[in-house]
């Protein structure tokens, strides 16, 4: 069965931007089997090189900033975005090296997102934020669970 790479990218110093470090601290809590391989990026997108590389699919997990309202979870295919528009630092470095150099991998990359209210210095989420964690938390289970159901194809 091919591997899911999870992924999580954020400055845990950064009080909302610390979403994903954070759920996938908490992913990593659970019993997964082997082929589910969880990554802490933090800022460096290009750390994840590695991960364009491998066979698979990629979940990203990451404050984005959609222009929605705080809290706001997103989920995005990869193959689908206009890598022309930034959402979030982030991902989309991550993405447009992904375009440029290892494209037939854009159909295998998920982002889940959740909009942030503050990006200041801190270790506390917002209000916002810590009211949506639950529903996120759930979905990137969900998003785990349906490669494993799929026999890993993509999330």
């Amino acid at each position: 069965m091919p591997e899911l790479q999870v992924a999580a990218l954020g400055n845990e110093l950064l009080s909302d931007d610390g979403i994903g470090p954070h759920t996938l601290s908490m992913l990593r809590q659970a019993a997964w089997p082997p082929q589910v391989r969880f990554h802490s990026l933090g800022i460096g997108s290009l750390s994840a090189v590695t991960l364009l590389r491998r066979p698979g699919c990629l979940l990203l997990l990451d404050a984005l900033q959609g222009g929605q309202r705080p809290g706001t979870v997103y989920r995005l295919r990869a193959g689908r975005l206009l890598l022309t528009e930034a959402l979030s630092l982030h991902e989309m470095h991550l993405l447009h090296l992904a375009a440029r150099f290892f494209p037939a991998r854009l159909r295998d990359i998920t982002v889940l997102g959740l909009e942030p209210a503050h990006l200041s210095p801190g270790v506390f989420f917002s209000p916002e934020v810590r009211a949506a964690l639950p529903l996120y938390m759930r979905l990137a289970s969900l998003e785990i669970s349906s490669f494993l159901a799929e026999g890993g194809r993509r999330p």
